[in-house]
């Protein structure tokens, strides 16, 4: 299952490869250490963007139970694999960009944590700001954006760190990931919950 996983998530780079951004998925050590971050104690849903074929998804299912996570993915083909692995996982067929809407429409009013597998820096600026507000306005002060890159430097523009008064921090990397990546967390600074 994985490597037939594998090589669909290679076909849809093919494809697309500034949308998917990787030309495999994401490893098993790079996704334990992004659900590790997660406070699991804190209410509310997990947000998972960009599920591609499910490799974080499938570690997230260890630490949290599937009617806690929502997973958005907007490529067709990709959705398939997701609904197929996670029958029990809900699975919105959408942009991250409508983030929000799609929230709302699924009844969704409190949010944990959301965990980006989104090629972030390979996304046109524009995009890239529309998702990072969608994002932002679902998550109260404390709780957290993880996003993992391949790059040195933060995914998030200072621009984009200063509009919304973010703490952002390297919180984790991953040396056996392929390319190695670090993980950012993104919390509203404002008074933490306790």
């Amino acid at each position: 299952m994985l490597k037939r996983n594998t090589i669909s998530f290679f076909s849809q780079w093919m494809k697309s490869p500034r949308s998917v951004g990787s030309v495999v998925p994401s490893s098993p050590f790079l996704a334990k250490k992004m659900a590790k971050q997660i406070n699991i104690d804190t209410p509310g849903m997990i947000i998972e963007l960009g599920g591609g074929t499910g490799s974080l998804t499938r570690v997230l299912l260890h630490y949290i139970p599937p009617e806690r996570l929502i997973v958005i993915e907007s490529n067709q083909h990709l959705v398939n694999i997701l609904r197929d692995s996670f029958p029990d996982v809900r699975i919105l067929h959408t942009n991250a960009m409508q983030l929000g809407r799609a929230l709302k429409d699924n009844g969704i009013t409190d949010v944990n944590a959301i965990v980006s597998g989104l090629p972030l820096l390979s996304i046109k600026t524009s995009t890239r700001h529309k998702i990072l507000a969608a994002s932002f306005s679902q998550l109260r002060p404390g709780r957290q954006f993880l996003q993992f890159t391949y790059g040195p430097k933060s995914p998030v523009s200072k621009a984009i760190i200063t509009k919304y008064d973010l703490d952002a921090k390297v919180v984790a990397s991953s040396w056996l990931n392929i390319p190695p990546a670090r993980i950012w967390a993104y919390r509203k600074k404002n008074t933490p919950e306790s």
